[in-house]
């Protein structure tokens, strides 16, 4: 309630925005037309082996592509208490994935 409706529509699009641009210049792919603020979703050959890195090497959880998707999506909410602080933490893991791990 502090923060009010209007700041926290803000910062979920500020934060779904950055997530987007980072993780496209690191060669993810938005997946389908449309957009959220509260979740990104981006397409990855590599997607399974990169959520099992984020999980056991910096404990973070995301979500998968299900059912056909299974294995070619990443999944990032946004919406929440997560703040641009937050985004920025994931992005350097993943850009920590990516770069060790050329076939990542």
């Amino acid at each position: 309630l502090d923060e009010g409706m209007d700041n926290i529509w803000k910062r979920h699009r500020e934060t779904s925005t950055y997530l987007r641009r980072e993780l496209s210049s690191m060669g993810f792919e938005q997946f389908g037309n449309g957009t959220s603020n509260g979740v990104v979703v981006l397409a990855h050959d590599r997607s399974e082996y990169i959520r099992e890195q984020l999980r056991e090497r910096f404990g973070y959880i995301i979500a998968g592509g299900q059912d056909q998707l299974h294995g070619r999506v990443l999944r990032i909410g946004t919406c929440g208490p997560y703040t641009m602080q937050h985004m920025h933490d994931i992005v350097a893991a993943l850009r920590s994935i990516v770069t060790e791990s050329p076939h990542a």
